[in-house]
């Protein structure tokens, strides 16, 4: 008896560390499958910015201004928050300059033309039918789409403030190389309150706070 009660403590020694191993080899595999995903992320929110101020530089060399306003333009003054939230504003005359929208669809980008509750639903693929479609439809925002990175760039034009003006108060900053304009704290201020009065979303609230903190 006394041999066969030591038999099954060894052998139930021998499940416990076994099952011991399977736990901490399962939960390597989980972390590694993490940091992939992390790396994944990341990789891809750089390659979206190089693109995105890529963009901004090449609308400069061909005589449009823009400002970056929005989400990340408080990434760019140290926010914490984490978003994909590309906003630019540019001068309304641009809307029918066909250069604007040719940058756009040389990056592999296609003109929204159907949004529901914030999701994209269709786009154009074709260059000179999302031109026609902006000068019929002549919309205050005009998004843009890559599908295989998934970035979304929002052209805002004159709206909700003058491009013109935000830009005179805007400040430089230097982003992968390249100077791009950054709306002022104050004029981002005024842009929140905005969202927030017509949304009312906590995120919008933390970005005022924020914002508000780079005053004091």
């Amino acid at each position: 008896l006394h041999e066969g009660f030591k038999l099954i403590l060894h052998m139930r020694m021998l499940f416990v560390s076994s099952h011991h191993r399977v736990q901490r080899s399962f939960r390597l595999q989980i972390f590694r499958i993490d940091c992939q995903v992390s790396m994944t992320k990341i990789e891809t929110a750089t390659s979206q910015l190089e693109l995105a101020v890529k963009i901004l530089e090449e609308l400069a060399k061909n005589g449009i201004e823009s400002t970056m306003i929005g989400g990340m333009a408080m990434v760019t003054l140290g926010s914490q928050r984490v978003t994909q939230d590309y906003d630019f504003l540019v001068d309304k005359k641009n809307r029918e300059q066909k250069k604007l929208i040719e940058i756009f669809y040389q990056h592999g980008f296609e003109y929204v033309s159907k949004m529901e509750k914030g999701k994209i639903v269709r786009t154009v693929d074709n260059l000179n039918v999302a031109f026609a479609r902006i000068q019929i439809d002549e919309p205050v925002t005009a998004f843009f789409y890559k599908h295989d990175i998934g970035l979304r760039m929002d052209v805002l034009f004159d709206f909700p403030y003058s491009a013109a003006e935000v830009h005179a108060r805007a400040v430089k900053k230097k982003v992968e190389g390249t100077i791009i304009y950054i709306a002022s704290v104050e004029d981002l201020i005024r842009m929140k309150e905005i969202a927030y009065a017509d949304r009312k979303k906590s995120s919008d609230l933390q970005d005022l706070e924020f914002l508000k903190s780079l005053k004091e």
